[in-house]
């Protein structure tokens, strides 16, 4: 495992990120260079070489020649979060990841006068979903229900009641207002004494 204490470490983890590709005569020293730059963790080492060889695999296959810094376009880009997306099925967060990386070597070898510009600072990330509300499970239902019990909070039943019997989220409730809960709480009733609980 490589560590940020010792320089021979480092530049073993990066010794490889290009092996097996076509590229250029300069970059395996810029990008060592790069990581040698920064305070980065081991695991950010490994995933940043991971996302570079991507991208150099691409543009490499794609164009059919050798991966040069100074030839990377907004479109080389643009089609490398395309490729990790739809061909190789990657999650979201992972090709938002490669993008940031590569977006940050470029920035960096702006700074350090190899390049005149960012190509992939045009090329937006993907948007994440969110998530659907993530429901209880029984036995948490249960424990909520005899916490309740055991409290006699009248306030609190009423509340998980009106939750757990309509199924409207906090937020419903929260923008119920009194006829409404009238109404809720009539019906509750009634069901309960349709089923012989009240």
């Amino acid at each position: 495992m490589a560590s940020n204490f010792r320089p021979e470490g480092r530049q073993n983890l990066g010794d490889k990120v290009f092996e097996g590709i076509l590229v250029g005569k300069e970059e395996l020293a810029l990008f060592a260079a790069y990581l040698d730059g920064h305070d980065f963790s081991p695991n950010s080492r490994s995933a940043f070489n991971q996302d570079i060889r991507k991208l150099a695999v691409l543009f490499s296959s794609a164009n059919r020649e050798r991966f040069v810094v100074g030839r990377v376009t907004t479109r080389d880009v643009a089609d490398f979060k395309d490729h990790l997306r739809r061909e190789k099925g990657q999650a979201v967060a992972t090709v938002n990841r490669a993008l940031v990386t590569v977006r940050g070597f470029f920035a960096w070898m702006i700074d350090q006068g190899h390049v005149a510009s960012n190509p992939a600072k045009k090329v937006k990330e993907l948007k994440r979903q969110t998530l659907a509300p993530k429901g209880l499970d029984r036995s948490q239902v249960r424990r909520l229900l005899r916490e309740i019990e055991l409290r006699q909070d009248v306030r609190a039943g009423a509340v998980f009641s009106t939750l757990l019997y309509t199924g409207c989220r906090v937020s419903d409730l929260v923008n119920l207002e009194l006829h409404d809960l009238l109404l809720v709480l009539l019906c509750e009733f009634s069901l309960a004494s349709s089923c012989g609980l009240g």
